[in-house]
């Protein structure tokens, strides 16, 4: 059994409380683990744990569109866990809109959108392409290096330059101006964002170079094919 993100937290997921409260998980001989997860959150009952790390569908995120340079620069930002939506907000200025995907209670201005993410899932890829960046406003009190992966990992797959909390985690998969951006502290935020939309036509470039990160380092496919090849000998 492979879990391909963070186990839900109690009363997260009906579905994982149901399960996890049964015998289900040791019908599997091993399961892999995303291997920053807490091990007092790992399945009861298992019997080997294989730690892995994140993987995202680069077939399915791909690149599918391209903005005009004569429109308002989009910025795209989402989740749930750890995000300070309010800082983003504040520090975006008339040059740029934001779209938010979020369930997090979050106060609209005139340049931003608040999409509902359970209602836009589905969506999410034709949102994304849309925009020129992403940002993630990882708080500064989040512990959790790794933070904010996921939204990370889909928009650079789709060829987005993401700005994100510098950590480890994350600075195995960008390199600040190379192939995305890094903040120290939430309120670089500002600064950090005017640099970007000073480099707007930089961005599809470092977009590309953000994807070929992912498909190098991130590709579900890859690490599909060498699970297979370890577990058929």
């Amino acid at each position: 059994m492979i879990i391909n993100h963070l186990i839900p937290e109690k009363g997260h997921s009906s579905f994982y409380d149901r399960v996890s409260n049964s015998s289900f998980f040791a019908l599997f001989e091993k399961i892999y683990i995303f291997k920053f997860e807490d091990p007092k959150n790992w399945p009861p009952k298992i019997k080997k744990v294989i730690k892995r790390n994140y993987h995202i569908d680069t077939e399915y995120y791909t690149p599918i569109t391209k903005k005009t340079t004569n429109e308002k620069i989009t910025i795209f930002s989402g989740g749930l866990k750890g995000r300070d939506f309010e800082k983003l907000i504040k520090a975006v200025d008339n040059r740029a809109e934001i779209i938010i995907l979020t369930n997090s209670s979050v106060k609209e201005n005139k340049n931003t959108k608040i999409l509902k993410l359970n209602k836009n899932l589905f969506n999410i890829k034709e949102i994304i392409s849309k925009s020129d960046f992403s940002v993630i406003p990882i708080s500064d009190t989040e512990m959790n290096e790794t933070a904010g992966m996921a939204i990370a990992f889909i928009s650079m797959a789709m060829g987005k330059p993401v700005l994100i909390r510098k950590t480890k985690y994350m600075e195995e998969y960008i390199k600040d101006g190379v192939n995305g951006f890094l903040y120290n502290e939430i309120s670089e935020l500002k600064l950090k964002i005017s640099e970007i939309i000073k480099k707007r036509e930089d961005l599809p470039s470092i977009g590309m170079l953000a994807r070929k990160t992912i498909t190098e380092k991130a590709s579900l496919d890859k690490f599909a094919q060498k699970l297979l090849s370890q577990n058929t000998k």
